[in-house]
């Protein structure tokens, strides 16, 4: 396809970065959404760190360029904070259906460490900078599991 017949379909650089955005989010809410009331914390900790390794790449390296874009757009920033939250408020409620005495603030904080974690973590593998070594994984592991306990 060329370059000026994308926009056939789109109206705009932002409606095609929302679509991108939107799909990729709607894919990790699928992640989240996978985590299951019987499931031990150790589980929802692996499952979280796997899906860093099973996302695409490219999803990686495209949420690093629209962050870029974000920086200098303000029609950008605005759909990054609006997925953002979204997610965060996905996984925030997902939280408290495992754990219903946790109160909104504690599941929004722990959503919001969840992100940064895995996202930075994804954005470094997608830069080729993340060490993957057996040491870090375990160390992943309980902050993931101390962070998804759901009694504090």
């Amino acid at each position: 396809m060329s370059v000026g017949q994308i926009y056939r379909y789109f109206a705009n650089k932002e409606a095609i970065i929302r679509a991108i955005v939107e799909q990729i989010v709607e894919q990790r809410e699928q992640q989240i959404g996978a985590v299951h009331r019987n499931e031990s914390v150790a589980l929802i900790a692996r499952h979280a760190l796997s899906s860093l390794e099973e996302e695409v790449r490219d999803n990686h390296v495209l949420m690093l360029e629209i962050a870029a874009e974000a920086t200098r757009n303000e029609a950008v920033l605005r759909i990054v904070q609006e997925s953002d939250l979204r997610l965060r408020q996905f996984a925030a409620a997902t939280y408290r259906r495992q754990e219903p005495d946790l109160s909104e603030a504690d599941a929004m904080a722990r959503a919001a460490m969840m992100a940064a974690l895995l996202t930075g973590t994804a954005q470094l593998r997608a830069l080729g900078v993340a060490h993957d070594a057996q040491s870090t994984r375990q160390l992943y592991q309980r902050i993931l599991e101390t962070a998804l306990s759901w009694r504090s």
